[in-house]
């Protein structure tokens, strides 16, 4: 992945910690020396927010992890832990804005670092997993998007043995394909649509290479189906079938009588 852009000039709180912490400075493109377990944070906070800077941080969002460091002269492991976490995820390939996202609700709700550290190292490692499921697809379709929608896929109960099943040889549909059904699966299985059900809509979307983007939102079928009071053998029966045939997913709205608007209104799908 490309280095992003540095933000210019430095940023205040910066000179205030070093002085705090009468650091010194090291050589910024040494980051495993940087983020060494034995290294003093006080001695490499210069260079890590340069790097941190690199990697496309929020100003706002920079400052105020600062901020928490210049107050709290003890969380000076925890600031640097996190900075190392964030930089070396991005220099590994993988997108950092799931990092700052979890890092900005952190600071936003005053956690302590050390417990949004936590946080940032598992979201990294879901991250890695996306990454790594990926990896062997022959299709260059390994971007940032990809990534971050399977680390999603975790967070709404799909488990890694049923990724590993759904990108694997098993199924030939390209990518995109495997994500909406793991997404079918995933949101499926919160509104407790039937397991065996779920199964038979996703194999047959794969198999006929038929999950077009539109299917993602399979969700809002069912949901909206319920209100109607049609029973989910019934939902999963025809879209089985339609799938199998490879039609679209409004050939499966008009055949259950739904409206279009109501099931594409993706604001209620989760």
């Amino acid at each position: 992945m490309a280095r992003r852009f540095k933000y210019p000039g430095r940023l205040w709180l910066t000179v205030f910690w070093i002085f705090l912490q009468a650091a010194g400075s090291v050589d910024a493109d040494l980051i495993g020396g940087l983020c060494d377990a034995n290294t003093d944070p006080a001695m490499v906070i210069e260079a890590l927010v340069e790097e941190a800077e690199a990697t496309g941080m929020p100003p706002a969002t920079l400052n105020r992890l600062l901020a928490v460091g210049y107050r709290d002269p003890e969380a000076a492991v925890d600031l640097k832990s996190l900075l190392c976490t964030i930089i070396t995820m991005e220099e590994r390939g993988l997108p950092p804005e799931p990092l700052f996202e979890k890092l900005e609700e952190g600071l936003g709700k005053k956690v302590p670092l050390k417990n949004i550290q936590t946080v940032i190292t598992h979201q990294a490692e879901k991250l890695q997993y996306a990454q790594t499921l990926l990896s062997g697809k022959k299709e260059p379709l390994m971007d940032d998007v990809n990534v971050e929608r399977i680390a999603a896929l975790l967070d709404i109960g799909v488990s890694r043995d049923e990724l590993d099943t759904l990108f694997g040889p098993a199924y030939s549909s390209p990518t995109a394909m495997r994500i909406v059904a793991a997404e079918i699966l995933g949101y499926g299985t919160i509104a407790g649509f039937p397991q065996l059900e779920l199964n038979q809509v996703v194999s047959a979307g794969l198999t006929s290479r038929s999950l077009t983007p539109e299917w993602s939102f399979f969700i809002m079928v069912i949901k909206e189906a319920r209100k109607q009071g049609i029973a989910d053998e019934r939902i999963s029966a025809a879209a089985t079938k339609i799938l199998s045939k490879n039609k679209p997913m409004d050939d499966l709205i008009a055949q259950l009588g739904l409206e279009g608007k109501h099931v594409y209104d993706g604001r209620h799908r989760n």
